[in-house]
């Protein structure tokens, strides 16, 4: 019996639509149930920066665009958020759904690009339920329902759209790469990864020697003029020294790891090891045997990405320790990008045909899908949880200054 293939010209199937409909009405549903119009902490710099520049028209358009939390250079949120607020007026609930929109919207750009790669339309199938699967992780609960995260999303939806115009325009992508880039690093100091990312995935194309190193080349200097602006002056930014370098390298390991949805530190430092472990097979796989494809391009851009995310979340949030970052799971958005290339990069070597003999080598695969998937399961106590203690806390705030 012959396989059924995909049509790569569709964007998707019947099936793949509805696929992507019910998730979504699953998600709004779920998410509605936890909702509440008040400001959290950092949300109340968004209503400041309102204020300033909409009410007492303190700031110019240029003041808005140097705002600054910490090492971030954080303008284009600040213009985006006070735009939002002019437009809808002030509140806070409809931000979450923004954010569940921005994740939906990087899913499915993610699967545009990467869907085309898989032959048969099982196996596409499954690799959207799995990018979906992964990218609302109920990991990120903490986030999603917290209206000042949405600079994070809009971080890795800029990260998938470079990926995307890359592998559809080649080299022609290079000046809205720049733009997206740019544009990323207004959101959060995460976003100057994005230039890395890119450099990358321009060097692994198909493409001339002096091309690559043009593109690669612009790309990492926008990394170093971005990097050069960003403030380290605090105690939280500085790195570690020589002697702690053991300490960091096991601290890295537990926020790879935490993306299970688990507080004890040891067990994420294990699971930590078998992801990064993991991700060393697979690439070395993928490159041995899907070298000019572009789902080892998008795949190793993502998890390079997500490796500076977390390196550079680690070097401002070291001193504060394991358990702090484990109470919320804070690096969330950062780890969850690696799940996602590891697993496509993997999916993609379980899809392909290959010589009998190979038995082995694809339980060991599909055992790190497996263990892929397993993390959005083993944190939805998290997710829920959190979202319960979120929404009681803002009601209990919002009826206190009623």
């Amino acid at each position: 019996m012959t396989p059924i293939t995909s049509n790569t010209r569709r964007l998707f199937t019947p099936t793949e639509g509805m696929a992507i409909v019910l998730f979504l009405i699953f998600i709004l549903k779920f998410i509605s149930q936890f909702t509440f119009d008040w400001p959290h902490v950092d949300d109340f710099n968004m209503i400041d920066w309102y204020r300033r520049y909409f009410v007492t028209k303190e700031w110019s358009l240029l003041e808005i665009a140097k705002v600054q939390n910490g090492p971030h250079w954080q303008g284009g949120q600040a213009l985006l958020s006070v735009l939002l607020f002019k437009i809808f007026g002030v509140g806070f609930s409809y931000f979450v759904y923004i954010n569940i929109a921005v994740i939906v919207s990087s899913a499915t750009l993610f699967f545009l690009v990467i869907g085309r790669e898989f032959e048969l339309e099982k196996a596409r199938l499954f690799a959207l339920i799995f990018i979906f699967f992964i990218f609302f992780s109920p990991v990120q609960a903490d986030h999603i329902l917290w209206p000042y995260e949405l600079g994070w999303f809009l971080v890795n939806l800029s990260l998938i759209a470079n990926i995307t115009l890359i592998e559809r325009l080649k080299t022609g992508a290079l000046i809205y790469v720049v733009i997206i880039s740019a544009f990323s690093f207004t959101m959060s100091a995460q976003g100057a990864f994005l230039w890395l990312a890119a450099a990358l995935q321009f060097s692994l194309l198909p493409i001339t020697n002096r091309r690559k190193f043009l593109t690669t080349a612009i790309n990492a200097l926008g990394f170093v003029i971005c990097y050069a602006t960003l403030r380290y002056g605090s105690e939280e930014g500085r790195l570690p020294t020589f002697g702690q370098l053991p300490e960091f390298a096991v601290y890295l390991l537990q926020l790879l790891g935490s993306g299970f949805g688990i507080r004890n530190t040891a067990v994420c430092f294990v699971l930590g090891l078998v992801i990064f472990s993991s991700t060393i097979v697979v690439l070395a796989l993928s490159y041995r045997r899907h070298r000019d494809e572009g789902t080892f391009r998008a795949s190793s851009a993502l998890i390079f990405a997500s490796a500076g995310f977390i390196a550079a979340f680690g070097v401002a949030r070291f001193n504060l320790g394991a358990p702090w970052a484990m109470h919320t799971f804070h690096a969330a958005p950062l780890v969850v990008i690696w799940y996602l290339g590891l697993g496509i990069s993997t999916l993609k070597l379980v899809a392909t045909r290959r010589e009998k003999g190979e038995l082995i080598v694809k339980f060991v695969l599909a055992a790190i899908v497996l263990i892929l998937l397993v993390s959005t399961v083993s944190s939805a106590k998290y997710g829920l949880e959190r979202a319960n203690e979120t929404y009681r806390r803002h009601i209990k705030i919002g009826r206190a200054h009623v």
